[in-house]
């Protein structure tokens, strides 16, 4: 795992996504990626845009030469005003270590309709969450398990979630969302597969350019 604050330089950018109202509109995307040439297009959506800077101009030296299909991503928008209704004090089985309530449930990133077809568990090469415009929030710690299991009893590490930090890490791994108790945390998500995912998993997303 790779946590880098103050990782976006580009004011302009910083700005424009806090400026968009759209931005954090919920719901899953796939992008073929900038080597695509239908992606070659003068004005990029903003989600591309931070894609971009983060994958094609200032990938971390340690993910230098990774292979990628494409790019899966979705915003998360966590508001201590709405009740998630997620209270979690068990899982598989196992009581939960610590905070027992949860903004996200455990789970891990994987192709979900290839699991339902197949019981089979793809997971993407990489996961990515970025905290893109200052919110203002307490709770809300990203939960990340040392297991690719559903055990709850692993030891995990917690990461808050502060403005301008990248979080690079194995999205196979069983992680969470810790309760948002006030404010509002707003995230993006960013999955690299090395392979698309299947034909009826592709069909629930909206696909760009």
């Amino acid at each position: 795992m790779i946590i880098i604050d103050n990782f976006v330089k580009d004011e302009q950018l910083l700005r424009a996504i806090a400026e968009d109202p759209t931005f954090f509109q919920p719901g899953y995307n796939w992008w073929n990626g900038w080597w695509n040439p239908e992606s070659d297009i003068a004005v990029k959506p903003l989600h591309l845009q931070l894609i971009e800077y983060i994958w094609r101009y200032n990938t971390p030296s340690e993910y230098d030469g990774m292979s990628a299909s494409g790019f899966e991503y979705w915003t998360g928008h966590f508001d201590a005003s709405v009740n998630h209704g997620v209270t979690e004090r068990e899982l598989n089985g196992q009581a939960v270590q610590g905070n027992p309530r949860f903004s996200l449930n455990h789970h891990f990133d994987k192709d979900e309709a290839w699991m339902q077809q197949t019981g089979e568990l793809v997971t993407p090469t990489v996961g990515t969450v970025f905290y893109p415009v200052d919110h203002k929030c307490t709770g809300g710690h990203l939960r990340i398990y040392d297991t690719h299991k559903l055990d709850a009893s692993a030891p995990y590490e917690v990461i808050a979630p502060k403005f301008n930090r990248l979080i690079i890490f194995d999205a196979g791994q069983l992680h969470a969302v810790e309760e948002v108790t006030s404010g509002e945390r707003k995230a993006i998500a960013i999955n690299i597969w090395g392979k698309q995912l299947c034909d009826a998993q592709m069909k629930t997303m909206n696909t760009i350019i």
